[in-house]
């Protein structure tokens, strides 16, 4: 399988994926419950979504959880 993906240079792909968490968050719809729904760490989420440092390991798992989701 080939993933090709476009978006602007000025974008990190950390960036991106920030992006792409925040648009499935709603009032009702909160980080916790991405959080049990994707079985990603909550407080290494937090973090990530707040641009704070975490593993290569945790960035990969946000990764594929929003290639396959």
């Amino acid at each position: 399988m080939i993933l090709t993906m476009d978006f602007p240079s000025d974008v990190s792909l950390s960036d991106w994926m920030r992006g792409e968490l925040h648009k499935r968050l709603s009032n009702r719809y909160k980080l916790t419950h991405l959080s049990e729904d994707s079985d990603l760490n909550y407080s290494q989420l937090w973090r990530f979504s707040n641009s704070k440092p975490v593993s290569e390991q945790f960035l990969n798992e946000v990764f594929k959880y929003l290639i396959t989701s």
